[in-house]
């Protein structure tokens, strides 16, 4: 249900395009839509005003930002649904762990259990002090800081400063 009232030939090109047979497409699975130079010549062939035209393209952001938000809010409550069955899959293992034998097989026809000698592991205590050369360590580029040091005119090989001649602010 969209909360805009779109131009109706709008739609239906949207819809059509959404509905292309080739391998130009609207993913929906990704959001991906078709090449931009497809993309533009479809919507600039819509026989309408061009400040209607543009109009009905900030409607269907607002829509197309609408269905972004419920799927991310969809999207917590799976993850917090997933992050409850995974605890509760933890203790009910811990349960079944702690009322076993080592050694022991258990056959249901449905379902078999084996309680089988556990696997070495490493155990690090949260004060623990290890060496560097036991750890391993992610070096993500700090693109503020880098911002600063190219404004300082420090010339950093293969980063620079990109400024695009215009943005868009729907409100």
């Amino acid at each position: 249900m969209n909360l805009y009232k779109l131009n109706k030939e709008f739609e239906e090109a949207i819809y059509n395009i959404s509905q292309l047979d080739c391998d130009l497409f609207l993913d929906e699975t990704t959001g991906e839509v078709i090449s931009e130079d497809v993309y533009a010549d479809m919507l600039n062939a819509i026989d309408i005003a061009r400040d209607e035209k543009l109009k009905n393209c900030l409607y269907y952001i607002r829509s197309l930002e609408s269905d972004e938000d419920v799927i991310a809010k969809e999207i917590k409550r799976l993850q917090s649904l997933k992050a409850t069955k995974t605890n509760a899959i933890a203790r009910f293992k811990d349960y079944v762990l702690a009322n076993v034998d080592k050694g022991e097989k258990l056959d249901f026809q449905t379902i078999k259990l084996s309680c089988v000698a556990g696997i070495e592991s490493v155990q690090i205590d949260v004060n623990a002090q290890v060496p560097q050369e036991y750890c391993t360590l992610k070096v993500t580029p700090n693109k503020a800081e880098l911002k600063k040091a190219l404004k300082r005119g420090i010339d950093i090989d293969g980063v620079l400063i990109v400024k695009p001649e215009k943005r868009l602010i729907i409100k």
